[in-house]
């Protein structure tokens, strides 16, 4: 068993959620704002100052770069099926945030509400349909999505105790795109934590082990 895969799948999924959360919305920004970046990451803006169609746009930009940080580390039999997967995943948040949208609610729920439905909203999306993509190869891959569901959902928790640490406790005021960061880094590196050994224990993934032992006695 490769000791080192926990730390790299931690940072894969650490750094990808905190990149691509951070992409769904900087995307949204540009193209409603363009490099007027006085409007950017403003509580309008946040809120409902963007289209819906661009944050679409982010949507599928963002997950597209959360699964592509997971290819790095897994030996996934098709990584551009797994990065579409992790594209779709996301974009289909868009459909939940629209009857939000049309009633003037998003952006003014109160607590973390929208950025929880991207991270772990989005990152449930997208394990089912990579779930469904290695199923369709005849990976069993229950166990994975269950304990990559888990560790998102605890996520939740400890990204609320992370931020009434931080800005209540210690009263410090973040800037937005830190707090996104956060959410996104907090979110993904605990779900990774909780799904490290079912991940490593995937049959594409167990099976180059045999072989470098190999390669290692000759």
């Amino acid at each position: 068993m490769n000791m080192l895969f926990p730390a790299r799948w931690f940072f894969a999924n650490a750094a990808g959620l905190t990149l691509g959360f951070t992409a769904v919305l900087q995307t949204g920004f540009l193209l409603q704002f363009g490099f007027n970046f006085e409007q950017h990451w403003t509580p309008a803006a946040l809120g409902q100052g963007v289209w819906l169609g661009y944050r679409f746009v982010g949507l599928l930009l963002g997950g597209a770069i959360f699964a592509a940080f997971q290819t790095f580390v897994l030996r996934v039999p098709r990584p551009s099926l797994w990065v579409a997967a992790g594209s779709v995943g996301y974009g289909l948040i868009a459909a939940i945030m629209w009857p939000l949208w049309a009633a003037g609610l998003w952006g003014s729920i109160p607590g973390p509400v929208e950025p929880l439905l991207i991270t772990i909203g989005g990152g449930s999306l997208m394990g089912f349909i990579q779930w469904w993509l290695l199923r369709n190869s005849a990976i069993n891959a229950n166990r994975w999505l269950l304990w990559w569901l888990v560790g998102l959902f605890v996520g939740l928790p400890v990204t609320f105790a992370v931020f009434f640490t931080v800005m209540a406790v210690l009263k410090l005021q973040l800037a937005w795109p830190v707090q996104v960061a956060l959410s996104g880094f907090v979110v993904g590196g605990i779900a990774a934590l909780v799904s490290a050994r079912a991940t490593q224990n995937l049959p594409f993934q167990s099976a180059a082990a045999p072989h470098a032992r190999a390669g290692a006695a000759a």
